[in-house]
């Protein structure tokens, strides 16, 4: 048998469960149509054709899988299964498509994913949380259009650039060790952020990164990135502290425009990162430098045209004795060090602030 033809099964309310043999290559229309007390489905990967209406209104499913040979999903094949929560696809699947599964709280996708297509999960308004595989390259237009209380996105290990979601509701993200950039508009408009680790990993930030995120409160980038990308920051309009990590060596145009509640910078690189633009004029007179202390470092700031405008440029802030185990600790030379001995550290805690503290 190599297809289930169309209405074979067609308001077979008393069907309980479903297996669905390893030759079946296609599911016809309206083949399972009005079959109410089915409680979960998986599709095998022998599927690559399911017609249109196929499960249409199987309102008892609760999960679903989806195989990965399924390259074509018809029109309203799940329309009326008002009640699923758990979209799972096999892995080997390379393209999550359209299904019209309104109810699904998250969704997981294998690393075989390559491609969201365009609207795969338009107005799934009971989506929470996401997690993208670690081999996506490309998100279509829409992919996520109106699922506006999606709370958690995940990165999976493998993914290597973090690209656009267009999930604007997102409170909490994870990345893997393996992201090397951060996409262009990747997090952008994302208010309900406050914080994110970035890490180490990660070689540079795209424009409008992060632009608009005005939760972000602090923002720590590590020693491995290098560039900062046009408007990554800007009109960020909650952040008060920034370190930039002693690998930066560019900083782009309009990179912290309108980003005016800046208190304290810390530059971690002895030689001044190239700026394309300056920091708003306000922040240059209420913020205060934080710079290395060795290498000649507050010699250079003061002499560069972007960085020698701020009013208080200091090489050594002295406060609380370091309590709390933090993410990273740097020296005033932008090292990375243990904290170990006395002096004077950079402390940056897991939240992604950033303080000058002593060792006694």
């Amino acid at each position: 048998m190599t297809g289930i033809v169309t209405r074979t099964f067609e308001f077979c309310t008393a069907l309980t469960s479903l297996t669905i043999g390893s030759s079946v290559t296609g599911i016809g229309g309206y083949a399972f149509y009005g079959c109410t007390s089915l409680s979960s489905l998986t599709i095998p990967n022998s599927v690559t054709s399911i017609a249109d209406y196929a499960f249409q209104n199987c309102t008892g499913l609760k999960s679903i899988t989806i195989g990965s040979g399924v390259k074509n999903l018809g029109f309203s094949a799940f329309s009326g299964c008002s009640n699923v929560e758990e979209l799972i696809y096999a892995d080997g699947c390379t393209e999550v498509l359209q299904t019209g599964l309104r109810s699904i709280t998250s969704v997981v996708m294998p690393n075989s994913v390559t491609r969201i297509e365009d609207k795969a999960f338009l107005y799934c308004y009971a989506l929470t949380s996401v997690t993208i595989g670690g081999n996506v390259k490309s998100i279509g237009e829409f992919a996520f259009g109106g699922c506006s209380n999606v709370k958690e996105l995940i990165y999976a290990e493998g993914c290597t650039e973090v690209l656009p979601t267009g999930l604007k509701s997102i409170r909490s993200v994870s990345l893997p060790n393996s992201v090397k950039s951060i996409g262009d508009d990747a997090f952008s408009g994302c208010n309900g952020l406050t914080s994110i680790s970035l890490p180490e990993s990660v070689t540079s930030i795209g424009a409008d990164a992060f632009s608009f995120c005005n939760g972000l409160m602090s923002i720590s980038l590590p020693e491995s990135v290098k560039n900062i990308g046009k408007a990554a920051f800007q009109y960020c309009k909650s952040l008060t502290s920034v370190t930039i990590g002693s690998g930066v060596a560019s900083i782009g145009t309009r990179a912290f425009n309108g980003c005016e509640r800046i208190k304290e910078i810390y530059s971690l690189n002895p030689m001044p990162p190239t700026c394309a633009s300056d920091f708003p004029e306000c922040v240059y007179k209420a913020a205060t430098l934080y710079v290395p202390d060795t290498n000649d470092a507050l010699a250079r700031y003061k002499a560069d045209m972007i960085w020698q405008k701020f009013f208080a440029i200091s090489e050594g802030l002295v406060a609380p004795t370091i309590s709390t185990k933090p993410q990273r600790i740097y020296n005033l030379g932008g090292q990375r060090t243990t904290g170990a001995e006395h002096g004077i550290y950079v402390l940056q805690q897991a939240d992604g602030t950033a303080k000058k503290v002593m060792k006694r």
